[in-house]
This record gives structure tokens, C-alpha cells and sequence, in this order.
């Protein structure tokens, strides 16, 4: 059986449909083409493949079942199955022609679902393969790929990243074995090259698109994204090779900086400041649900730079818990938490500067920070209390939480030289006074 209505390929497309990797991800502008080509592909697979045992599912997953009903059924796949492969149909709401299963005559069953139904409604079955249409959460990603284990099934995704998404963003920087990337361009679909796109509409498209959403809008990209709290944060200039055993360079000092947490993590982080003043978080401790015993022995067994520990910054408001850190061998000072100025100095850091670098970078063996820095956004929620944009969210904020206590607090203090005092109670006492704290 072969797919009875013409599809022509567009740039870049054609990769797609032959390429054998496990799992393809397809990330396009709006307009670009790739639901038509996850539709095309989804029929070109069932009808050229004989399915691993009779009537093995296969799914078709989206937001909603409007969208995987009306826009990845409706629109892009049933235009590729002759009404002669399919056996019978069962309905979601046979009105609006959007089924729940469409069984075809060699054996395959495609089965539409919304991940809106939660994890829960992918669990438990084995099915020979599945197509996702527009982005998803990363549980329902994983249970439906623990799903095709039992036949090695592959599974494609097409979508445009609207969302901040770290899980896919660290599979796209650095792919694991299995996965293979690949990208559509809006430009790319104008008639005026081939493709089936207006250039009247593109054009318009493309300038009622505001500046934040550009890359993502049209050429599919990762960028930084509107509601991002850190826009400027790119991996490829901020994210550098870890420090060899570890260790920083003895040039410069070294703090730390916790934040505290028992249901979220409590986090530590190890920040290297050269001497011209350039951050670096080299190293971090990221572990929810265990108590202080257990995160005193994991911070104090981390390899012990040349320079020592001048500082170790934390959230004032712990004070308990800063205490119980003392007797057990780490002594903190009262960190300056104010939250904008901090998220200022942040942006400031993250800025290139003449050279095209940054002063603020973070390891790549840091990868929870790594996460946050990407995905911290501000609030969208309007209330009467206040704006969406007077405070950020407080989610996967832990380690960013860390992290601007720290730089913010340093330069609030002005540490023009190292504080090489040792003892829990001296240093504390003595960077409390000269910040004001308690």
C-alpha cells in the first residue's frame, strides 16, 4: 500500500522521511511544513511496514484531541490513507470527524491521544511507534518511548518551541544515540521557492511577529524566548567545558552560595571569580529530601580548591538552618536576597562584552543550573495584587536563586581582596557586619 496523495518535498524534507534514527525531531517555523511532513511521514511508515504483531497501536499525540482530531488527523494525515486501507473507525465525536482509533487493513491501529489526559492515559501497553504534533510534557514523552521498548518502535515529533523547554533543548545541544535533528524555515515555503506558502502572507507574518519570537516563530530555533527572565542566556557562549579534576585556576576566589530546601532541592553551588571579576559556576550540589547531615558531607567531601572557601553565601531567612550548618563545619554569610537588583546583576553578567564573552559562565557538569537558567521565567498570571511581570516564577528557581544570591551579594559588598579568615563563626561574623546583617 502507498500513500495516495502527492506529496512533494520541500528543502530539508526529504532527510526526514529517509532518515532510520529511532527518534526524529523536527523543529519548524509556523507555516513551515512540519505537521504537513509528520503527517506524510506517519502514513508512508504504516502503509510500507508490516506492524510487529496484529493490530498493533500507534499513536498520534497533541495538546488536545481538537488539535490531534481537526489539525493532525483532519487536515495532514487522513489525506494520505485511501479510504480503501481503512478497516473501520471508532469517534471521539464522529461529527467533527475526529476519531479515537482508525484500523487498517494490514494490521496497524492508529490511536489519537491528547497528552491533556496526563500520564496516566500512556501507560501500560506496547505500541509499534508514535508522532507527536507540537510540543508535550517531558513525563508523557518518556512513558509513551517506555511504551516502545518491547519492539524497538520509533517514535517523531514536529513542532515549533513556543515553550522554554530544557529537556528537548539538552537532547538538541547534545543528541543521545538514537536521535536525529532536523529543521524547516517559514522562508523556506514561499511560493516564490517552491513552496506553498504565499510570500504576501509570509511577509506579513513576518512583521507582526514581535522581535522575541522570531527565531522561533519562523526559523523554528531554540532562542530566547518571551516571559524568559535571562534572554540573553545562550549555551553556546555560556555554557564551557568543566574545570579539569574540578578545580578552578588559583588566580581569583572561590564562594559558595545555598539555598535551602527540603520538598525542593536544596542546592549548592561553587563559583570561581577571576581577576578581572568573571564568574564562573563550576561545580553544584542539587538534592531534594534529605536533611543537612547528608548535604554537609556531600558539600564538604567536593574536591577543595587551592585558595580555600573565602565565603559561603545563604538565603537569610534560614536562619535555623544556618545554624545546624555551623556545627556541622559550614559557616555561611547573610546573603542580600533583594530580587530585582539581583536579577539585574545577573543580566549584567550574562551580557558579551568587548570580546564577545561573558562574565558570568556556568560548566557543563552543572547541568541543573544549566536547566534553570534557561527555563526561569517571570510570572504570567495577572492578579489584583499586582502585574505578570513584577516577580519571577517561583519554579525550578533553586539553583538561579543560588546563584544571584552570591554575585548580587559580592558586589553589594564590594570584596575587593580575599577574606581568608577561617572558622564557621569568625567569617559569618565578620561578612555580616560589614553587609549589615544580623
Amino acid at each position: 500500500m502507498e500513500p495516495y496523495y502527492s506529496f512533494r518535498p520541500l528543502r530539508g524534507q526529504s532527510s526526514f522521511i529517509r532518515s532510520a534514527s529511532r527518534i526524529r525531531a523536527l523543529l519548524g517555523g509556523n507555516g513551515s511544513g512540519k505537521s504537513e511532513l509528520g503527517g506524510y511521514t506517519t502514513a508512508e511508515y504504516l502503509l510500507t511496514r508490516k506492524p510487529p504483531r496484529r493490530n498493533c497501536p500507534f499513536w498520534v499525540v497533541s495538546k488536545s484531541f481538537e488539535m490531534v482530531g481537526g489539525t493532525a488527523w483532519g487536515e495532514k494525515l487522513k489525506k494520505y490513507l485511501h479510504p480503501r486501507n481503512i478497516k473501520w473507525t471508532t469517534y471521539l465525536n464522529k461529527a467533527r470527524d475526529w476519531p479515537a482509533a482508525v484500523g487498517l487493513k494490514n494490521g496497524w491501529i492508529l490511536e489519537f491521544k491528547s497528552w491533556e489526559q496526563g500520564r496516566d492515559a500512556f501507560q501500560a501497553r506496547s505500541i509499534g511507534g508514535a508522532w507527536f504534533d507540537e510540543q508535550f510534557p517531558q513525563d508523557v514523552f518518556l512513558e509513551t518511548f517506555a511504551r516502545t521498548r518491547d519492539y524497538n518502535s520509533p517514535i517523531w515529533f514536529t513542532l515549533t518551541p513556543i515553550d522554554p523547554d530544557p529537556f528537548l533543548q539538552e537532547r538538541y545541544d547534545s543528541p543521545p544515540e538514537g536521535w536525529e535533528w532536523f529543521s524547516l524555515d517559514l522562508e523556506d515555503n514561499r511560493k516564490s521557492r517552491g513552496g506553498h506558502v504565499s510570500d504576501e502572507w509570509i511577509d506579513a507574518f513576518i512583521a507582526e511577529t514581535p522581535d522575541d519570537f522570531r527565531d522561533v516563530r519562523i526559523r523554528g530555533k531554540f532562542a530566547g524566548f518571551f516571559g524568559a527572565v535571562y534572554k540573553s542566556w545562550r549555551r553556546e557562549i555560556h555554557v564551557v567545558p568543566p574545570y579539569e579534576n574540578n578545580t578552578p585556576p588559583f588566580s581569583g576566589i572561590v564562594v559558595r552560595t545555598i539555598d535551602f530546601g527540603w520538598n525542593n532541592p536544596f542546592v549548592c553551588l561553587w563559583m570561581h571569580c577571576d581577576e578581572d571579576g568573571c564568574w564562573t559556576v563550576y561545580d553544584e550540589h542539587f538534592k531534594a529530601r534529605e536533611l543537612l547531615q547528608y548535604h554537609a558531607t556531600a558539600i564538604n567531601s567536593r574536591p577543595q580548591p587551592r585558595q580555600g572557601i573565602v565565603r559561603t553565601w545563604a538565603d537569610p531567612e534560614a536562619a535555623q538552618d544556618r545554624q545546624e550548618l555551623a556545627k556541622l563545619g559550614i559557616g555561611t554569610a547573610t546573603a542580600k536576597k533583594d530580587v530585582m537588583p539581583g536579577i539585574e546583576e545577573v543580566q549584567r553578567l550574562l551580557m558579551p562584552g568587548g570580546n564577545g564573552k561573558p562574565r558570568l559562565r556556568v560548566t557543563a557538569n552543572c547541568k541543573n543550573t544549566i536547566r534553570e537558567m534557561a527555563s526561569y521565567q517571570w510570572e504570567t498570571n495577572n492578579t489584583e495584587r499586582r502585574d505578570a511581570a513584577d516577580e519571577p516564577k517561583k519554579k525550578d528557581d533553586h539553583a538561579v536563586d543560588a546563584l544571584r544570591y552570591a554575585v548580587y551579594s559580592e558586589k553589594q559588598g564590594q570584596w575587593l581582596t580575599p577574606d581568608r579568615i577561617t572558622g564557621a563563626a569568625s567569617v559569618s561574623s565578620r561578612i555580616d557586619s560589614v553587609m549589615g546583617g544580623e
